[in-house]
């Protein structure tokens, strides 16, 4: 099934989005569908997102307008037969602060450094007029290159999270 003929439900490991072929399912918020997904000619890994359609606009937009290296890079953008739109992301590999936590408390040196990178990253954000919305542990990652905001479904501009 190409990606032209596929439905959002009908999303599933095998199926193509784009040149993307779904592998497997991963957790998600309600709402939203992700897969990690190759690239059927490029040597390339991406999540596949399946933003909540109200969503899914303003995400693309937040993604490719941070532009900055701690942050998931667009690939590209399409659109399902079902009108849906789909995101190809890039990979943020390493543990959540969720996950290392659980392990066990990180050291000063460590702390101090995510917090210096989550600050920067976050600045970067603000300055191009962006928030956040919902930092959690399980949306920052430690990597070999310092920490990372890998997860930005509910960030939006500031001028539309304002009242009135």
């Amino acid at each position: 099934m190409g990606s032209t003929e596929l439905l959002a439900w009908q999303a599933a490991p095998g199926s193509r989005v784009g040149d993307y072929i779904l592998e497997a399912e991963l957790p998600a918020r309600p709402g939203e569908r992700i897969f990690a997904s190759t690239h059927r000619l490029l040597p390339r890994r991406a999540h596949i997102v399946l933003p909540e359609p109200e969503r899914a606009f303003e995400l693309a937009c937040v993604l490719e307008q941070i532009s900055h290296p701690a942050v998931p890079r667009i690939y590209e953008c399409g659109q399902l037969e079902d009108k849906n739109l789909w995101l190809a992301v890039s990979v943020i590999d390493g543990p959540t602060l969720a996950e290392r936590l659980a392990h066990h408390a990180l050291a000063v040196p460590e702390v101090v450094a995510m917090v210096r990178d989550l600050a920067a990253i976050l600045a970067h954000a603000h300055e191009l007029g962006i928030v956040h919305g919902d930092l959690r542990t399980e949306r920052v990652a430690s990597t070999a290159n310092g920490w990372r905001i890998v997860d930005w479904s509910e960030a939006g501009h500031v001028k539309d999270q304002l009242p009135g």
